[in-house]
């Protein structure tokens, strides 16, 4: 996962979508951060009180609400945090009109209800703000009876059930919060309590309309018809008042909150004047201690390095000799699974007993996995990736002190190098430059430091904000940064809650090396972390080398470069191109420069440049003294033969007139290159030459018999009037003796079994139109028992004959020899 950043949240944030997944994904990343949950609260309520569209605030509400229920068993204090921002957010989207809104609002204090995420008192604030929107947004209707009943108003409150925490300063909040101040204390300038006209001119109408039980002494229509009249003078006044109180009430009941929020912008504004000055005693304190820890750390490398001068006791199995292509080692306790794990894993045999300091050497041993080269396990710091064996169920103590001792040594677990430029000069002083804000160190610090290391001339460039840590390992340039992969064992002993929190950890691995346990998962895990790829090497004309103990071991992301200097140190100067075949192509093969990369088991063909114009006469004579010596009938094609010779760049290619090609020279062989290390010329595989110069055996029919395949060049059945009826076969060809192309010479070319003997689909349908009648076509196909009794029965007196017509037209009669028609092309 990314790191945290204010940044990065707010991003996230804006590009929050209502689907369940997005939420999910985003609670997550904020549970994954919780080390940073009260910037995340701030952050959350900022876009809360900046955000004006309603379905944006619902993604909000959403987000806070699976963030509080996924942290109620883990982290119950972000459950606690989160409360105090709720009752603002909350109020905020109040104000924002919608119906989707509210009801997610209401949603969301319903499941809160429900689960007990949150107790009644501290639902029944929420509850308030919810309702004080609907109160404000809803109308009555009007009736003939007048029914007054006093609104539903919550009791004030002096303190808040849960104390809110400090909110952090933000002007923009401090002002809206005093101008909401002042515009409610504007409207209880005059408020309705206090309006004596309206209330003198209520307790003026008869009691009798606000007193049911007086209905009873009304004896006539008279009497009921005027009581009615009055009700229907008071009811407007008495509706409208009693509104405007409740309208007073909740104001003066928002005028309280806003007073509460003002005192909390207040402790936020002394808080943060506080923090400033903090910030600058820190600073200042800083500035004292740069000196110090510069000192510390130059001292620490001191401390770390051996002392010369003095020959210390040679010990035993603290080096082991570097080979193979990658290097594991293994890290841990005593008493952890080392030695278990070694064994289980190679073929090297490391004692193993129930006590501790039972193996006190280092064991190298060597590990074949999917032919990809032999792993040696050493020295941690010269390794490729490094092993922390932990004990499933002591691993809290043991990974904190095993990290501290590896970073001391020098070795960085599971980080790259600062993205930090230091190159030191003879003059011109110290020129520091950033590309980004620095929060950790500033350009005194940096100077403080680079004088402690006796630098007073250098170029310093910050690419990221790092610390002054991270500056001083770049200094010292001793600094190895290695992956770590961190393997719980005897996860046997421990319940399995536990381990399925291992394993979800980043870099972590839970086995059981005596139960046999994820073992394998472990080896997968070491190949994936080593990242090796494969290369394989072709000949030109031969085919690669793809055997188990074949091909070149290379890391991740290697190009033709790398390849060229694991074969020969020279010959990446030499290189021309390379053909390569596998994944890392477009299209296999592919001629491709020396600055491609290489995938994993791809096959290569590198072409070095051949020889230079001024030494191509010398080198062409020695090349043709070797042939005399060896190949005695290239000789004889090669003289017999006018051979044209031109130069192309740097290649030089030998071509042969056709028009010399007769039979008799043709049946001499040629070879095909003088050199497989310098091609004559840019040719065309021989499989891909045309059919005059390749010569093929024809395919012959099978003759089987019980349980036998049919073999190469040999075929079921010949002929076939649609493409699916035809069947195909392999047959053996070769290039003609003196072609050039590229590859083997002699190769299989899938054929139709199709063949020919002279039959013409339009002689035959004249013959059976014209000479039908005295069986002419069925003679010519073949058919000489048929032909007989048709021209015996004179074509069954024209029956027979209009039959043949239509099987020839419908392609249902043909050669009986089934061969095909001959084409007319």
């Amino acid at each position: 996962m990314s790191g945290f950043s204010e940044a990065a949240m707010r991003e996230r944030l804006s590009k929050l979508r209502p689907q369940q997944d997005s939420i999910n994904t985003l609670s997550m990343w904020l549970m994954h951060h919780h080390r940073h949950i009260d910037d995340i609260i701030q952050i959350w309520l900022k876009e809360v009180r900046k955000e004006t569209n309603s379905s944006q605030i619902v993604n909000l509400l959403y987000i806070a609400n699976d963030v509080i229920q996924n942290s109620r068993k883990k982290n119950p204090e972000i459950m606690t945090k989160f409360y105090s921002v709720l009752e603002p957010a909350f109020r905020h989207a109040a104000k924002i009109s919608g119906p989707e809104l509210d009801k997610a609002m209401i949603k969301t204090l319903n499941v809160w209800r429900d689960r007990q995420i949150y107790n009644e008192e501290q639902l029944a604030i929420l509850d308030a703000v919810v309702k004080r929107r609907k109160l404000i947004g809803g109308s009555s209707n009007n009736s003939h009876h007048l029914h007054v009943h006093a609104p539903h108003v919550p009791e004030l409150y002096s303190t808040p059930t849960a104390q809110p925490a400090p909110l952090e300063y933000d002007s923009e909040s401090v002002s809206t919060n005093v101008t909401e101040v002042l515009e409610s204390l504007r409207k209880l300038d005059y408020p309705p309590s206090a309006d004596a006209e309206v209330r003198h001119k209520i307790a003026s109408y008869s009691e009798m309309i606000a007193t049911p039980h007086s209905l009873d002494t009304i004896r006539n229509s008279v009497e009921a018809k005027k009581l009615l009249a009055e009700i229907d003078e008071a009811e407007p006044l008495v509706k409208e008042y009693c509104q405007r109180l409740a309208d007073e009430m909740l104001e003066r009941r928002n005028l309280q909150k806003l007073f509460d929020d003002m005192i909390v912008n207040v402790r936020a504004t002394v808080d943060l004047h506080e923090r400033l000055l903090k910030e600058v005693k820190r600073k200042e304190d800083r500035a004292r201690s740069d000196l110090t820890e510069a000192k510390l750390a130059k001292y620490r490398q001191q401390l770390l390095e051996p002392v010369g001068g003095k020959s210390g006791s040679k010990g035993d199995g603290f080096d082991v000799m570097k080979s193979g292509d990658a290097r594991v080692a293994m890290v841990g306790f005593p008493s952890v699974g080392k030695s278990t794990l070694l064994s289980a894993m190679t073929n090297t045999h490391s004692e193993v007993a129930g006590y501790e300091f039972t193996t006190l050497t280092c064991i190298p041993g060597v590990i074949s996995y999917q032919g990809r080269g032999r792993q040696v396990i050493a020295v941690a710091k010269t390794a490729d990736v490094i092993l922390m064996m932990l004990d499933a169920g002591k691993s809290d103590h043991q990974r904190p002190l095993l990290e501290k001792e590896l970073e001391a040594v020098g070795i960085r677990l599971n980080k790259r190098p600062p993205h930090i430029y230091v190159k030191q000069k003879k003059i011109g002083g110290i020129k520091f430059t950033h590309t980004v804000p620095l929060t950790h160190c500033n350009e005194k610090m940096i100077m403080t430091i680079l004088h402690e290391y006796k630098i007073f001339n250098a170029d310093v460039v910050f690419r990221e904000d790092a610390t002054v840590d991270e500056f001083i390992d770049v200094i010292q340039g001793n600094r190895v940064y290695i992956s770590c992969l961190y393997v719980y064992n005897k996860i046997d002993q421990i319940s399995i809650e536990e381990v399925d929190r291992l394993a979800r950890l980043p870099h972590h691995v839970v086995i059981s090396c005596e139960m046999n346990l994820n073992m394998d998962y472990l080896l997968e895990k070491i190949w994936e972390y080593l990242a090796l790829v494969r290369v394989y090497t072709k000949k030109p004309g031969n085919a690669p080398d793809l055997g188990p103990d074949d091909g070149i071991i290379l890391r991740a992301g290697c190009t033709v470069e790398h390849c060229c200097h694991a074969l020969h140190r020279s010959l990446a100067s030499q290189f021309r191109y390379a053909i390569v075949w596998g994944t890392s192509t477009k299209f296999s093969p592919q001629r491709v420069g020396i600055h491609h990369k290489l995938d994993h088991e791809d096959v290569i063909q590198i072409v070095k440049k051949c020889f230079n114009n001024l030494l191509f006469l010398p080198s062409f004579l020695l090349i043709a003294l070797l042939v005399v010596m060896n190949h005695l009938r290239f000789l004889i094609c090669l003289v017999s033969l006018p051979v044209f010779c031109h130069s192309v760049g740097d290649e030089v290619v030998l071509t042969v007139p056709k028009s010399v090609l007769n039979d008799e020279r043709l049946a001499t062989d040629c070879l095909q290159e003088f050199d497989d290390a310098f091609p004559m010329g840019p040719l065309v595989p021989c499989s891909y030459l045309p059919e005059e110069f390749i010569e093929c055996h024809l395919p012959e029919a099978a003759v089987l018999t019980h349980n036998e395949t049919v073999d190469t060049g040999y075929c079921m059945k010949f002929g076939g009037q649609r493409a699916e009826d035809v069947e195909w076969t392999w047959i053996a060809c070769r290039a003609l003796p003196c072609i050039e192309c590229r590859g083997r010479r002699h190769f299989f070319k899938k054929v139709p079994c199709i063949k020919y003997t002279g039959h013409h689909f339009l002689s035959t349908l004249l013959y059976s139109i014209f000479l039908g009648l005295v069986a002419v076509d069925r003679f010519c196909l073949g058919y000489s028992a048929i032909a007989v009794g048709k021209l015996m029965t004179l074509g069954g007196l024209g029956v027979w004959w209009i039959i043949d017509i239509f099987l020839l037209v419908t392609g249902n009669l043909t050669p009986a020899d089934d061969s095909n028609w001959e084409p007319y092309y």
